[in-house]
């Protein structure tokens, strides 16, 4: 499938967006031309189907012939986009990944504790060389006579990234740690270079070791090897190099925030908040904590099943912390509808003449934040200027 194709299919899903209507029924989703929706829908099947058969099953799980609400729509356009994603390290021909053209002589340096070897390291540096990928690992490099220092400085030296597999056994070793210090060097630069992995550990137990590691995003064991595999896989093929992203939130996770009309007239009009969440790809999390921070100055009706946190100021204006905490497990491909008057949780919020005036007139932000076990927090923001009609 050609860059061009798969462009076009993303191209075609903006479009769809872009037909947004009302759907003229009380509490309902907005709507997106059928005709078209249909039509995008049935060429992202066909044309993914060969390969990205996993996306494709996802597309199917949801979509429903003849239900052309735009929370399905949204949905099924960040698949797509994943999927975009997943091919881009493809070859247009092959279908085997393209790998970064580089001076470097390894894709990557495997830093480990020996105890660490036999369960993980071993089989997970087997299965990045079965992906085509040079990786500099002690058993592949190393034999009878060579200098184990001046190897390893090579294998630091010729690896563009530093698979790191930080665990309980690593903290105790001085041999890995000097790795990592090598690793860390590589980064003055501005470079991202350290590619964390964590086995049988927490981000606390990190935090404890190194800040600055704990920052990192990281992949993690508990999901096995072979997607471990994939999701470093796609680190190493897609950076090329580039600055370090850690501060950047990961698309994985997506929130969409909506509204829907409860109560319209002259004077005054009522909304109902919309916030869905969908886990794009994997890892899967095990429950998450959403927090909205909401303005005192837009006035809430009705907040159901939410926990009122602390007060605080931000840009001068005072919000309010409503938090909500899910437990459930949300995998790949999951959406799950957070607020809405159907939802686990409910928040319902008016505008007259003078709240609009002053949404209009100032930067009045919805504020988001999604706390995860063992991840750094997911935030955004939407101005109220689009939770409104007034």
């Amino acid at each position: 499938m050609s860059v061009s194709m798969i462009n076009q299919l993303i191209a075609e899903g903006s479009a769809v967006l872009q037909s947004r209507k009302s759907s003229g029924i009380r509490l309902m989703y907005d709507l997106v031309d059928n005709i078209s929706y249909g039509k995008w829908v049935m060429n992202c099947l066909s044309l993914l189907s060969q390969e990205a058969p996993d996306h494709v099953q996802q597309i199917k799980s949801i979509y429903k012939p003849g239900v052309n609400t735009i929370n399905i729509a949204e949905q099924i356009y960040a698949i797509v986009a994943s999927a975009a994603d997943f091919l881009a390290h493809k070859t247009e021909n092959t279908g085997q990944p393209l790998k970064a053209k580089n001076e470097y002589k390894w894709d990557a340096f495997i830093c480990h504790a020996s105890e660490d070897k036999k369960n993980v390291v071993a089989p997970l540096a087997e299965l990045l060389r079965n992906k085509k990928m040079d990786i500099w690992y002690d058993e592949f490099e190393l034999k009878i006579g060579d200098s184990l220092l001046k190897k390893i400085d090579e294998g630091l030296i010729g690896s563009r990234y530093g698979i790191v597999v930080i665990s309980p056994s690593f903290f105790k070793k001085q041999w890995p740690q000097a790795e990592l210090d090598g690793l860390f060097q590589k980064e003055l630069d501005g470079k991202k270079v350290i590619l964390p992995v964590w086995h049988n550990v927490k981000r606390s137990d990190v935090a404890a070791y190194s800040p600055i590691l704990a920052g990192k995003i990281a992949g993690t064991t508990e999901r096995g090897l072979k997607s471990l595999s994939d999701e470093l896989e796609i680190a190493i093929l897609n950076s090329g190099g580039q600055k370090d992203t850690k501060q950047t939130p990961p698309d994985d996770i997506l929130l969409s925030c909506d509204y829907k009309r409860v109560v319209i007239s002259q004077y005054l009009h009522k909304y109902s908040l919309l916030c869905s969440i969908f886990l794009n790809y994997p890892p899967s999390i095990n429950g998450f904590k959403l927090k909205i921070y909401w303005p005192e100055c837009i006035r809430i009706t009705k907040a159901e099943r939410l926990k009122i946190g602390r007060k605080q100021k931000i840009n001068s204006i005072q919000y309010v912390e409503y938090v909500y905490e899910e437990t459930n497990k949300l995998y790949p491909g999951d959406s799950m509808e957070i607020i809405s008057p159907s939802g686990r949780a409910e928040i319902e919020y008016e505008f007259d003449n003078n709240i609009w005036s002053l949404v209009e007139e100032n930067e009045i932000l919805l504020i988001w934040e999604i706390l995860l076990p063992d991840r750094m927090p997911i935030k955004g923001e939407i101005n109220f200027r689009k939770l409104n009609i007034f």
